[in-house]
């Protein structure tokens, strides 16, 4: 497999995941309106952004490397994403005038909840991997597959609402509620561990045509119809919905690899993002336009998603450009770079 360089495609995965988000932050920060009051393209951004960032994460996760560097590698995995979020996590909450133990009590830790939880994901993994290494499970590819969805199964029902909800403030201090994204984190892993002989697999063309027909289907049925499905159904149909959106843009940036891996101006710009995908996510927050409340609510009274959406992306592309001028002034710190933007 393609471990000893950089994975371009990963890179470019991680690239649009970012733009996602500063996209889809821009009707709750600077429109101050709900996403789901509009009828742009956030629907599709919010199905993925998230399901996107954890599944790279997962891919990229190396569980000997992991092992092998035990307690150490773990503190720089702290260093890299706790130590920067809490650091600009703090910030944000003193120039917003914030609540503190609002902040640390809400799930969403006033935004900087993702790498707080992916740490966690990654101590989650790093115990399992540990466990299964010991007691030779991880020499038993069915059961370790097995036993992985049995966890991912258990930490997604406590992640629900009236479930998580229940242990109070905990709760939201742990992140418990952002545990329904770590099957995510296990399907980028599981697919990076086996992808040689997936992609050796006979009936390969059929699955990837089920996959993408069945997002599409799903697209419809869930965007078209008023939809009201409660209770498992509607956990089993967002979580089959999320993971064909999901598998269909990895089929695709896959099969694209070979374009994104060239010098071509667009997969370098794509690219680029992704590789500072961090710094991106860590500053853009103070660089949201605080009203915009005006161009929201003509998008609610004015449905007009095409221009919706151009609207957006250049509000996204300026704040990803000005953060991106931020990090490389920040980065030409050597302890800036190592400790307020996690860089190895």
């Amino acid at each position: 497999m393609e471990d000893k360089k950089r994975l371009e495609y990963i890179d470019a995965m991680r690239g649009i995941a970012i733009l996602f988000i500063v996209f889809g932050h821009i009707q709750t920060y600077c429109y101050g309106i709900a996403s789901e009051h509009l009828s742009s393209f956030r629907a599709l951004t919010s199905l993925l952004q998230l399901p996107m960032f954890f599944f790279v994460s997962g891919f990229v996760f190396n569980p000997q490397k992991m092992l092998t560097g035990g307690v150490k590698t773990l503190f720089s995995k702290f260093r890299q994403l706790v130590v920067p979020a809490l650091f600009f996590g703090v910030i944000y909450v003193f120039i917003n005038n914030i609540d503190i133990i609002y902040c640390l009590t809400d799930k969403f830790k006033c935004g900087y909840w993702f790498t707080l939880t992916l740490f966690e994901f990654i101590v989650v993994q790093y115990l399992w991997e540990y466990v299964a290494k010991k007691s030779n499970i991880y020499n038993n590819g069915n059961l370790y597959i097995i036993l992985s969805i049995v966890i991912v199964s258990l930490f997604y029902v406590l992640s629900i609402p009236s479930v998580s909800e229940k242990i109070g403030n905990v709760s939201g201090i742990s992140g418990l509620p952002m545990f329904r994204y770590y099957m995510y984190f296990v399907v980028g892993l599981l697919i990076h561990m086996h992808l040689d002989a997936l992609l050796q697999y006979k009936y390969l063309n059929f699955c990837v045509s089920f996959i993408v027909f069945g997002f599409l289907m799903l697209s419809v049925y869930n965007w078209c119809y008023n939809v009201n499905l409660v209770g498992s159904l509607f956990h089993v149909n967002l979580i089959i919905f999320e993971l064909f959106a999901l598998l269909s843009v990895f089929i695709f940036m896959y099969k694209k690899r070979t374009y994104l891996s060239t010098c071509s101006y667009g997969s370098r710009i794509i690219t680029f993002i992704g590789r500072r995908t961090l710094d991106i996510y860590l500053l853009h927050y103070f660089f949201l336009p605080e009203d915009l409340s005006v161009f929201g609510h003509y998008f609610v009274n004015h449905p007009a998603p095409v221009l919706e959406l151009v609207f957006g992306g250049m509000i996204t592309f300026i704040i990803i450009v000005v953060c991106i001028i931020v990090s490389e002034m920040l980065r030409q710190s050597v302890f800036c770079k190592r400790w307020l933007l996690g860089v190895k």
